[in-house]
């Protein structure tokens, strides 16, 4: 799909027409593709804003510890809500449907869905590197060498955000819980009315976290010179180090249930029957798990958590 657009064009022109020979079919498909242009129009404004609404919202009063602390809860919470909104894509998304009436492989699908779920992401960066300038310039740092720590260290934070969202798809799927993130957005909120002793209180108490461990590095060892953060230093970079092997265990284990066509109601399967051709078995709801398969995956899957775990005492049981 990526080396060769005018194929990508004509498969698309091709399903397109598919779904206009249905009025269900394309009905459906305009309110996916209406959904997914607010979700982008949303996801731009919130770029724009995001500084804008950090300061508004906190302004002089806030000092450097909380604003630290808001970003590890932000970083720890997004990796519940995209990990999920990633598993979504691949086993439930309007982008599914559209694939599965074209001849690509379950691989060629996932690899055109990778690089867009890296793009969203990249909004943590943002965040990361807006907090950590804001913090430099607050604490009055040397405004060059600091500008170039804060990229760098925002750009490894969102590698640490990325890689935990992958390993979650090693994992079962009950570790992807949303509810998750939406308490931990919410605690983030309420961090912004604590006290300033409940504030520095929480942020001892997530800082073994690993979404904590690049902003505790920044805070103190770049801005205060402090060597005790080198250990965390190391953690981060082995944590990074697990992003490629994660990520071909993914890919080489997706799909890890069967898939189902995701736009598949009541009123449109004997039209999918009759006119796609799709097989029972391709249209069975997400319901059953392979034991089989999930029993290779926690076999495959057990080096890396070993690592991971090593790593996490490390990294994040290194307190002052």
């Amino acid at each position: 799909m990526k080396s060769n657009r005018a194929l990508a064009g004509a498969i698309r022109r091709t399903a397109r027409e598919r779904l206009q020979s249905s009025t269900v079919l394309w009905k459906d498909y305009k309110r996916m593709l209406r959904s997914r242009i607010r979700r982008a129009e949303v996801g731009r404004w919130a770029v724009i804003l995001y500084p804008v609404l950090l300061l508004g919202t906190l302004g002089q009063r806030a000092s450097n510890e909380l604003f630290v602390l808001l970003l590890t809860l932000y970083c720890t919470a997004t990796i519940f809500g995209r990990a999920g909104k990633f598993a979504s894509t691949l086993y439930r998304s309007a982008d599914l449907a559209f694939f599965m009436h074209v001849p690509v492989t379950d691989t060629d699908f996932f690899d055109y869905e990778w690089p867009r779920f890296l793009r969203a992401s990249l909004f943590v960066w943002f965040a990361a590197a807006s907090v950590f300038v804001l913090v430099a310039i607050r604490r009055g740092a040397p405004y060059q060498s600091n500008l170039w720590a804060a990229m760098a260290s925002a750009t490894l934070q969102w590698l640490v955000v990325v890689t935990l969202c992958v390993i979650l798809h090693l994992l079962p799927p009950r570790f992807m819980n949303l509810r998750i993130g939406v308490s931990i957005y919410a605690l983030g909120f309420a961090a912004i009315f604590f006290p300033a002793e409940w504030a520095e209180r929480l942020k001892t108490i997530i800082g073994p976290l690993p979404t904590a461990w690049v902003p505790t590095v920044f805070e103190r060892g770049v801005l205060a010179h402090d060597t005790s953060t080198l250990p965390r230093v190391v953690a981060v970079v082995l944590l990074v180090g697990l992003l490629p092997l994660a990520y071909q265990r993914v890919r080489k284990a997706y799909p890890r249930f069967e898939l189902a066509y995701p736009l598949l109601t009541a009123r449109v399967s004997s039209w999918e029957e009759e006119h796609v051709g799709a097989s029972k078995e391709r249209l069975t709801t997400l319901e059953g798990e392979d034991h089989a398969d999930q029993s290779a995956v926690a076999r495959a899957v057990a080096p890396l958590a070993a690592i991971q775990i090593a790593i996490f005492a490390l990294g994040g049981f290194w307190l002052d």
